[in-house]
Formats: C-alpha cells, structure tokens, sequence
C-alpha cells in the first residue's frame, strides 16, 4: 500500500481526482491531512468527509491525542482490507497536542475469508461445466493469487484470461489466452464466448472485460471479490480475499477427489497474434530502415516468454 500526506483546506481539494481514481482502480492508499481550521472562518474550511464520501474512499477523523493510534491502525486495515484509498484526518488542534507512546505493534489484518457455502457452491459450477475459463483483473493481482489460479486452472482444465490491468499475469502459462474483452484475439473471443461457466476474480467484469455482456452471456458466472460488483449481476457471489477464495476452491476440488481435467490444445495469445504480424504488408521501404515485421519476429524469438512489455 502506499502513504501520503497533503494539506489541508486548497491542497486537500486538489488532491481530491487522484483520490478518486484511487478509488476507481481500487488502489490501496492511505492519505494523511489536516482538519480544515475550526478556530475561524477561512476560506480553506471545506467538508472533507463529505467531498471523500463522494469520490468514493474511506474516511476517518480523529481529534483526541489517546485515539490518534487506534484511529490510525483502523484507517490502515482498512486500506489494506478493502483495497480502497483511506482518509486519515487528524484534528485542528492535535499538532501541538501531547500524543502518547505507541502501544505494541500491530499485526497486518487477516484476509477476509469467503463463506463456506459459497466456496462449495463455486466448486458445484467448475465441477457440472465442461468448459469453464478463468477471468483474473486486478483484485487478483492485489491479492498475490496468480499461482494458485494457474494451479486452479490446470485442476478444472480451464483457460486463463485476464482483464486490461492484470495484462500478462499468465504471460508464461501454456494456459493463458491473453485479454479478455472487446480487445480480444478471435479466438480468445470464441473461447470465452463458448465457456459454460466463468469464475472472475478480483475482476469487476464491466462492459469493456465483458464485450456489452456478450462473452458472458452464455455462461454461469461465478464473481470472486472483496466487495459487490456493480457492473454485472453474476449468479454465484464469493465475498472475500481473491487468494483465499481461490485456495479455498482448489482445496474444495481435492476434497471431492474429482480427476484433473485437460485443456484442449487452441491456438495461444501467443501464437495468433504471432501468425497475424507475419501476414502484415506494411509496404515497407527498405531506405526507411528496419522491417517492423522483421523485428517483431525478432524480438519474439529472443525475448523470454514471461516478459512485461510496457
């Protein structure tokens, strides 16, 4: 998570797009001001918790040197539990306040885990679908899962997508499709489209990851979050930490003794996009430079295949 301090009253209010967006993206940020002068009417007076209610972070106030710990600590679990940008606003009068020693350190708070039933229902889709695939987005990535999705995947015989954030998180997996949205290869697009069940995690499945709801609309859609999605109404629900769920899955999988399945072999992220560059006529002139399809080609061959293009 990272941490930030800002003035209050102007500077407060200018920090207030990157706090939103924070918030959009579910990025863990705790952020350190002042209370807005309460002595004398300024023109730096604004309403901090509201304004952060409205772009959609957490907030927590403290004027009382013997809370300013305990309110610090709850602002900083909550960061980390919720993946959501904090306020952390400390009172007008506690910067020439006597503060107290600091108690004993605190432990980082434990992943909220999923309910049982809903692990057991998520296990009950993987195991009747004969096609289910894999959608990871940046819950995922948060929650450090990438390994014990890859181990889900190769368990219940299901392909590996990603949305836009979690990009190359299954670079190096021969189970990895790649994007999955109205940006995906053709057949990326058909793989998703023809999956009987799709386990989403720590992905809000919104229209760009869904295509409009048309790679989604077949299926049973099973949504792994911390939180609620707006964006889809999927009909199995697992509220808790993307890691934990997910091992909670493969260890509800082993507990059923259901046979590992294969995954069909389809042509990769990799190696359509690969196909379709060497069919590119870019015209080019050779007094211009290097052929970029040469490079490409190149480059392909030479570079490792869990790379991270940026």
């Amino acid at each position: 998570m990272g941490v930030a301090s800002i003035s209050p009253g102007p500077g407060f209010v200018n920090g207030l797009n990157a706090l939103r967006q924070a918030a959009v993206s579910h990025v863990p940020v705790l952020l350190i001001t002042g209370e807005s002068p309460t002595q004398k009417k300024t023109p730096q007076q604004v309403d901090q918790k509201g304004l952060v209610g409205i772009v959609g972070a957490g907030f927590h106030y403290v004027n009382d040197p013997a809370r300013l710990e305990s309110t610090f600590y709850e602002a900083f679990e909550a960061t980390l539990r919720d993946s959501l940008p904090q306020v952390l606003s400390i009172g007008d009068g506690m910067p020439i306040a006597e503060v107290p020693p600091l108690g004993a350190t605190h432990n980082s708070p434990v992943p909220q885990a999923p309910a049982s039933e809903q692990v057991s229902l998520a296990g009950d889709t993987l195991q009747l679908a004969k096609s289910p695939a894999i959608v990871a987005g940046w819950g995922a990535v948060l929650s450090g899962c990438g390994p014990a999705l890859e181990e889900l995947s190769e368990l219940v015989g299901a392909p590996l997508a990603t949305t836009l954030r979690a990009n190359s998180m299954f670079s190096a997996h021969p189970h990895n499709i790649g994007l999955c949205g109205g940006w995906s290869t053709p057949e990326t697009i058909r793989i998703m489209a023809e999956s009987a069940a799709i386990l989403a995690v720590g992905a809000s499945l919104n229209e760009f990851t869904t295509d409009s709801g048309r790679l989604t609309a077949g299926s049973k859609v099973i949504h792994c979050d911390i939180r609620p999605s707006a964006a889809t109404t999927p009909d199995i629900s697992v509220r808790g930490d993307a890691r934990t769920a997910v091992e909670g899955m493969i260890k509800e999988w082993k507990r059923r003794n259901i046979s590992t399945r294969t995954l069909p072999t389809t042509r990769t992220r990799t190696e359509e996009p690969a196909a379709k560059a060497l069919e590119l006529d870019l015209d080019h002139d050779p007094k211009r430079g290097l052929n970029p399809v040469e490079v490409y080609t190149t480059l392909e061959k030479l570079l490792p295949d869990d790379r991270v293009i940026v």
